[in-house]
C-alpha cells in the first residue's frame, strides 16, 4: 500500500539516532516525495472505507437474521450463512484482488463463522455453554489466522480466546479468585504480546502491525492494573502473583521502549504505576479529605513530571534542539 515505506523508515531511524534537525528531516522527506499526497490519501480512504464497509455489512447480516428470525425457515438460516462463508472463503483464496482486500474478506468469513455457530445453536438448542461457543469459534478460524498473517484476524482470534477464558471462569471455574482470573487473562494477552513485539523488532510481522500491538498492550496493561488494584482493596483475595507479573512485564516494556526509542511503553507503564500508587494512597488513608489531597498532589505532580520527561526524551531521540 505504501511503496516508499522503507525509505521513510530509514530516514526516521537516521533522525532518531543522530543530531539531524527537524528542517533537515523535512527536507529529506520532500526530496524523496514522502509526504502524503493525493495518492496516499486515496489509498487511506480506500482502506478506511473498506474496513468500515466490512464492519457495517457484518452488522447488517447479523441484524437481518435477528429481525427476521421467525419468518425464515431453519434450512434457509443455516444455508444462507454457509453459502456466505463459502463464498467469502473462495474469494479470499482464488481471487486476484489485492492482499488487503482478500484478507478483509477472510476476516468477514471468520465473523460469519461465529454467526453460523450461533444460529445453529439457537435452532437446535445444543445446550453449549458460552465458553464452548467462543472456543469453537476460535478453533474454527485458527487455521485462517495462521495462514493469512493479517493483524485484524489475529486480534479477533485473541478476543475470542479472552471471551472463552472469561466465560469459563464464570461458568465452570467459579471457585477461582478474582485475582487469579485477572492474572490468567493478563497472561493470555501478555505472553503473545511479548512474542509479537520480539517478532516485530526483527521485522517478521506484516507491515503496519503496530496498531494491533498497541491495542493488545493497552488491554494487557488494563487487565494487570485492574487485578493489582482489586487486590489492594481486597486483602483476603491475595494478589502476590499480580505484583510479580508487574515486576516482570513492566520493566520489559520500559526496556523495549528504550531499546527501540519509542515512547509508547514509557507512557503506558508509568500511567499504570500512577494508578497503582494512587490506589495504595487511597487504601492507606481512611480519612477522605487527607486521601483526596494527597492523591491530587501525587497525580498532578507525577503526570506533570512524566509529561516533561517524555517531551525531553522525544526531543533527544529525534535530534530536535
Amino acid at each position: 500500500m505504501f511503496e516508499k515505506t522503507g525509505i521513510r523508515e530509514a530516514i526516521r531511524i537516521v533522525a532518531r539516532h543522530s543530531n539531524m534537525s527537524r528542517p533537515g528531516t523535512g527536507g529529506l522527506f520532500k526530496s524523496y516525495d514522502l509526504f502524503a499526497g493525493l495518492r496516499e490519501w486515496k489509498s487511506f480512504l480506500d482502506v478506511a472505507l473498506l474496513t468500515l464497509g466490512t464492519g457495517f455489512m457484518m452488522a447488517g447480516i447479523i441484524f437481518f437474521f435477528a429481525y427476521n428470525w421467525q419468518d425464515l425457515p431453519k434450512g434457509v438460516k443455516i444455508g444462507m450463512l454457509e453459502a456466505m462463508v463459502i463464498a467469502c472463503g473462495c474469494y479470499a483464496v482464488f481471487s486476484r484482488s489485492r492482499p488487503f482486500v482478500r484478507n478483509m474478506v477472510l476476516t468477514a468469513a471468520a465473523i460469519l463463522t461465529g454467526a453460523l455457530f450461533a444460529v445453529y445453536g439457537q435452532i437446535y438448542q445444543t445446550g453449549a455453554d458460552a465458553y464452548d461457543f467462543f472456543f469453537g469459534w476460535a478453533a474454527a478460524i485458527l487455521l485462517w489466522a495462521m495462514v493469512a498473517s493479517f493483524p485484524a484476524l489475529w486480534l479477533l482470534l485473541l478476543l475470542l480466546l479472552n471471551l472463552t477464558l472469561w466465560f469459563y471462569t464464570q461458568q465452570v471455574a467459579s471457585d477461582w479468585s478474582t485475582s487469579t482470573i485477572w492474572n490468567a487473562l493478563f497472561l493470555l494477552n501478555g505472553i503473545p504480546l511479548v512474542l509479537m513485539e520480539w517478532l516485530h523488532a526483527r521485522r517478521r510481522l506484516p507491515p503496519h502491525s503496530g496498531w494491533m500491538l498497541r491495542t493488545v498492550a493497552i488491554a494487557a496493561a488494563v487487565i494487570l492494573t485492574s487485578g493489582i488494584v482489586f487486590s489492594i482493596f481486597d486483602s483476603h483475595d491475595g494478589g502476590l502473583i499480580g505484583w510479580v507479573l508487574a515486576l516482570i512485564f513492566f520493566p520489559l516494556g520500559i526496556w523495549s521502549s528504550l531499546a527501540n526509542r519509542n515512547l509508547f511503553y514509557l507512557a503506558l507503564v508509568p500511567l499504570c504505576m500512577i494508578i497503582i500508587i494512587s490506589s495504595l494512597i487511597a487504601k492507606g488513608f481512611p480519612d477522605g479529605a487527607a486521601m483526596l489531597l494527597l492523591n491530587s498532589i501525587f497525580i498532578i505532580g507525577s503526570i506533570t513530571g512524566l509529561s516533561f520527561q517524555l517531551i525531553r526524551l522525544n526531543r533527544e531521540w529525534h535530534g530536535n534542539k
